[in-house]
């Protein structure tokens, strides 16, 4: 088809067609507003991230849990530890003090004594010292204090008239009676002292049943 050929079939178009063609080129597009759907867009992204982050949070507070509760269950089934304290071995076992008898004191207490507190202990101090220079025993239980004796009790025991060279040989406690056992060679020479003996609380709780045994040793 020549030029002239195309020039005169699109002249020779009806009217009709060509108007409404022209209605059609002329037509503006058509647009979609997108803010509405940005802004909803964005609140459904907030919502999401929220449930998330709170999803991944419980989740580790889950795991916390469990892990405490492990523990406190190990805790548990464990040994309970025992509170420190000074230990009656943690002393002398049963040291002799020498108390020499003050001069004209016309009678000494020979009794022992059963000491469970503190305040005891210095009354004993203050009731002996009439009859004992008490000064050695005094230096000797500097370390009972109240703390010691919530757990134990201390035996002060007088023993009169013995050797210098005596000594504690042996000490038995068991059903509350305590036998307290000294060896020494015979002599007319003699003093005082307080036998010290730490024992556990209320293993003794009578002093009738505190007994000293004097065993002599000749043989030198």
């Amino acid at each position: 088809m020549t030029s002239e050929q195309f020039h005169d079939a699109l002249t020779l178009l009806p009217e009709d067609l060509v108007a409404h063609a022209e209605q059609y080129r002329c037509r503006k597009p058509r647009v979609i507003p997108l803010k509405p759907y940005a802004a909803t867009a964005a609140c459904l992204a907030v919502v999401l991230c929220a449930a998330a982050l709170f999803r991944v949070t419980q989740q580790k507070s889950m795991e916390a849990d469990k892990a405490v509760s492990f523990s406190v269950m190990q805790d548990a089934g464990a040994a309970p530890a025992e509170s420190p304290r000074m230990e009656a071995a943690a002393v002398p076992s049963c040291p002799m003090v020498e108390t020499p008898d003050l001069p004209h004191t016309a009678e000494i207490d020979h009794s022992a004594a059963i000491i469970t507190s503190r305040s005891e202990l210095e009354g004993y101090f203050t009731e002996m010292g009439r009859y004992y220079q008490l000064d050695a025993l005094r230096d000797v239980c500097a370390l009972y204090d109240e703390t010691w004796f919530s757990n134990s009790d201390l035996l002060l025991i007088p023993v009169d008239s013995v050797s210098p060279s005596c000594s504690v040989t042996d000490v038995t406690l068991a059903d509350g009676v305590c036998e307290i056992t000294i060896t020494g060679e015979e002599t007319e020479a003699g003093t005082n002292f307080h036998l010290v003996l730490p024992v556990d609380k209320d293993s003794v709780t009578d002093t009738k049943n505190i007994t000293v045994i004097y065993n002599s040793d000749t043989t030198g």
